[in-house]
C-alpha cells in the first residue's frame, strides 16, 4: 500500500482522475444531496490533504512523538557545564572478583555513531592554532574514533557487558567546551548529539543520570603496572594532554580506539587497548595479555571521565621497565624525567616515580608530593581508585588510607 501511495503513476495519473470525477459528481448533485452526504466529502478532502502534505505530516508526528523522550533524556543528562569546584563524589563500580579481558563484552552500535562534520573540524583546527601559538608550545589535538557508553555496565553470562557507540574525538573536544571553543560550535555539536540520541532504541535507553544515550565522554582505561619485584610506576601527566595536565596518574592510561579490535570478528577488546596503550606510552614489555585484570569502572564527576580500572602483573623488574623511559634510573622513591621517546608525544614531558606496591609506601610518597607541591591530593581520583582496587585484588591488606586521602568513594559490588 505504501509503495502504491508513493508510486509516480498513482500520483500523476490516478489521483487527478479521481479528483476530477469527484468534482464532476459534486457539481451534478443538488445542494441538498451534497449536504446529505457531507461526511463522504469531508473524508475525501481529508484524504487529499493527507496525500498532499504527507511528508510534512510525518515530520510533525515524528517530532511530537520525540518530545516525551527528549524531556526525559534531558532530565537524565549530567550537568552540561560541570563546575571544576563540584563536590560530587566519583562513582565507582567494583568487580569482585576482578574480570579478565575475555569476560568483558564490548558491544559497539554503529548506528549511533557521532561523526565530526566540517564545522566541528574547523573549530578544532582553530583551537590547535591557538595551542601552537601558546608560550608552552602545546601539541595539536588529532582526530580519531573513540567510543562512549550509552548505558551503564551490566551483568552478562560471560561477565560484564558494555554497550558503546563511536564518537569522533573532535566531537568530544567540542562538546567539552573548553577555552577556545565558541558557544555556537558547542551548541552545534550538542544538537548533533541529541539527533543521534533520539535514534537509540528503547532497549538501550537508560534513566541513569550520567551514563545514558546523551553521554559524550569517551571510555578509557587506567592501568597499574606491577613488576616482578613488587613495584609500580606513577607518572605526572604532560602539559599537552586534554584532562588533568600536570597531575599524577597511574602507570598509563588511554581511550579505546578502532585499532583495539580483534581481527577475527572485529570486536573491541579492552585487553588490546591495555597492550596498545602500553606500547604507545612506555614501550613493549612483551607480556602475556592473560595477566591483565580489570577491577572496576569509575566515573569522575568533575571531569566526566569514564574509565575501566585495571592492573597488569608483569615478569619484568622495575629497572627493565624504567629502561624504556630513561637511561638513568635513580632508583625507587626518587622522581626522574623521561628521556626515551615513546610513540606518543604527549608523554615525552612526563615526570616519573617508582614506588613499592603496597599501601603504606604509596601513601608516603603521595604525602611527600602533596607537601612539596601544596596540594590536597596528589593523584587524580581514578588513579587512586585503580591503585586501591589493584592492591585489594592482589591480596594485600589495606586500611583504606589510600581512598581516605582522596575523599570518600561510594562503591557498589558486582557479583
Amino acid at each position: 500500500m505504501k509503495r502504491l501511495w508513493n508510486d509516480p503513476l498513482w500520483t500523476n495519473m490516478v489521483w487527478p482522475i479521481i479528483v476530477t470525477l469527484i468534482a464532476q459528481g459534486i457539481l451534478s448533485l443538488k445542494f441538498a444531496e451534497v449536504r446529505r452526504y457531507w461526511w463522504i466529502w469531508l473524508f475525501v478532502i481529508i484524504l487529499l490533504v493527507l496525500r498532499a502534505y504527507s511528508s510534512r505530516i510525518k515530520q510533525l508526528i515524528s517530532r511530537l512523538s520525540a518530545i516525551p523522550r527528549l524531556w526525559r533524556s534531558k532530565a537524565a543528562q549530567p550537568s552540561k557545564e560541570p563546575s571544576p569546584n563540584t563536590n560530587a563524589p566519583p562513582l565507582l563500580t567494583v568487580f569482585c572478583p576482578a574480570y579478565t579481558r575475555n569476560r568483558i563484552d564490548l558491544r559497539v552500535h554503529d548506528e549511533f555513531a557521532l561523526e565530526a562534520d566540517s564545522k566541528i573540524k574547523a573549530t578544532i583546527e582553530g583551537l590547535n592554532y591557538q595551542r601552537r601559538s601558546d608560550p608552552q608550545k602545546l601539541l595539536d589535538y588529532f582526530n580519531s574514533t573513540v567510543f562512549r557508553l550509552i548505558m551503564p555496565p551490566r551483568q552478562a553470562p560471560s561477565g560484564i557487558e558494555l554497550n558503546l557507540a563511536a564518537i569522533d574525538y573532535f566531537c568530544y573536544l567540542t562538546l567539552q567546551g573548553r577555552k577556545g571553543i565558541h558557544h555556537e560550535a558547542k551548541e552545534h555539536a550538542r544538537k548533533q548529539l541529541e539527533n543521534v540520541a533520539l535514534k537509540v532504541s528503547k532497549k538501550f535507553q537508560s534513566s541513569d543520570p550520567v551514563l545514558n544515550e546523551y553521554n559524550w565522554h569517551p571510555l578509557g582505561i587506567e592501568m597499574v603496572v606491577i613488576t616482578k619485584n613488587q613495584r609500580t610506576l606513577l607518572r605526572r601527566r604532560g602539559k599537552s594532554v586534554n584532562l588533568a595536565a600536570g597531575e599524577w596518574d597511574v602507570s598509563y592510561s588511554g581511550y579505546l580506539r578502532e585499532k583495539d579490535k580483534l581481527d577475527e570478528n572485529g570486536k573491541l577488546c579492552v585487553g588490546l587497548t591495555a597492550n596498545n596503550e602500553l606500547i604507545c606510552e612506555i614501550g613493549d614489555l612483551f607480556q602475556d595479555l592473560r595477566n591483565i585484570e580489570f577491577t572496576g569502572f569509575h566515573v569522575n564527576r568533575e571531569t566526566g571521565a569514564n574509565d575501566m580500572l585495571g592492573f597488569w602483573k608483569t615478569e619484568v623488574n622495575d629497572s627493565e621497565l624504567v629502561k624504556l623511559i630513561t637511561g638513568k634510573y635513580p632508583g625507587p622513591n626518587i622522581r626522574f624525567g623521561t628521556d626515551e621517546r615513546a610513540r606518543e608525544q604527549y608523554v615525552w614531558d612526563n615526570e616519573n616515580l617508582v614506588v613499592d606496591f603496597d599501601e603504606r609506601s604509596i601513601c608516603e610518597q603521595l604525602k611527600e608530593i602533596e607537601k612539596s607541591e601544596g596540594k590536597s591530593s596528589a593523584l587524580i581520583p581514578e588513579a587512586r581508585a585503580a591503585l586501591s582496587l589493584a592492591l585489594q585484588a592482589c591480596g594485600q591488606n589495606t586500611t583504606g588510607e589510600l581512598e581516605m586521602t582522596g575523599g570518600n568513594v561510594p562503591m557498589s559490588i558486582s557479583n
